[in-house]
């Protein structure tokens, strides 16, 4: 399983929900959620947490079934890192 994620859902209704993975703490980022998608996502961050090898393929096709597409991105950038450290990662 991945050790550092971004996973950002977004349903045509304009709601979103952001799970943040980051050396084995999980964030969670919503708007704009009905209460049936609310809850899901409560359920879909059971499974993140456990940080299994499906978990991820699960969380989708949970999200999925509520009509949310998925994009999964590496770990979001350090805001407190030092601008050189910052320029090193764009360089990598």
């Amino acid at each position: 399983m991945a050790k550092n994620y971004t996973l950002l859902f977004t349903h045509p209704s304009g709601a979103t929900v952001t799970f943040i993975y980051e050396n084995g703490e999980l964030s969670t980022l919503s708007k704009g959620l009905t209460t049936t998608q609310f809850w899901l996502s409560k359920h879909v961050k059971a499974h993140l947490m456990r940080n299994d090898k499906d978990d991820i393929d699960i969380a989708c096709r949970m999200m999925e079934s509520l009509g949310f597409s998925e994009q999964l991105t590496g770990p979001l950038p350090d805001l407190l890192a030092s601008t050189e450290e910052v320029a090193d990662l764009k360089e990598a």
